[in-house]
This record gives structure tokens, sequence and C-alpha cells, in this order.
């Protein structure tokens, strides 16, 4: 974030001439800093929300249920399989699955949250 404080100032020294900008640029610098870390906060949020839905408890593996996973996977379509399989069980970034997948962060996130529904509602049947 200091780097994009850094070109902020820089391109409003470029487009400003001569003028004393200082003021201006501190409070440009100061509102993009802070809408930056509430857009990480809000991510953060909504990925503890989400991870808090779908947490397996090792200490209390019922067989039960990993064959309704097991069931409910072979029915999963290729993206859903890519977000269980690498995100959820090998716990892997989403970020690092956007390139396999060929599909946006958001959506991934949009496929997760939907899949963590799919496997919570399978669970209680």
């Amino acid at each position: 974030m200091v780097q994009d404080g850094v070109l902020i100032y820089a391109g409003m020294l470029e487009k400003s001439q001569g003028q004393d900008i200082d003021r201006l640029a501190f409070k440009k610098i100061l509102w993009y800093t802070l809408d930056e870390l509430r857009k990480v906060q809000r991510r953060e949020e909504r990925s503890e929300e989400i991870n808090n839905e779908f947490e397996f408890k090792k200490e209390k593996i019922e067989w039960d249920n990993l064959i309704i996973l097991k069931d409910k996977a072979q029915e999963l379509n290729g993206i859903e399989k890519l977000v269980f399989f690498e995100h959820l069980l090998a716990q892997k970034e989403i970020t690092n699955l956007v390139e396999v997948a060929g599909c946006s962060k958001r959506t991934l996130q949009r496929v997760k949250k939907n899949l963590l529904v799919k496997l919570k509602n399978a669970l209680k049947n």
C-alpha cells in the first residue's frame, strides 16, 4: 500500500504542474488507504464466516458423513470439484486456483459458498 501511495502522489505531481498539492495528495492517499483496508477487512470477514460454517472436526470423524461426502463429490461439476479438493481439502489459496479454474476470484468464492451450502445440506439429511 505504501507503493500505491507513492504512485498516487507521483500521479498528482504530474497532473498539477507547479501547484502546491501536498495537502490534497495526503487526503487522497489517506482515503485510498482506508478504502483498501476496508476491502481487506470485508474479505477477511466473509472468508471467516464461510470457513466457520464448514469446519471438519478431526477428532469426531463419522464414517457415514465421509460416505455422504464421497457420493456428493461425484455429483459436483469441474469448478466445484476444484474448490472442494484443492481449496477445502488441500488448503490451497483461492487466488492460486484462479488460473487453473479459468474464472475470477469472486466467481470461485461464490462457488465455494454455494458448495458449502450443498455439502452442509447433504450432511443434515
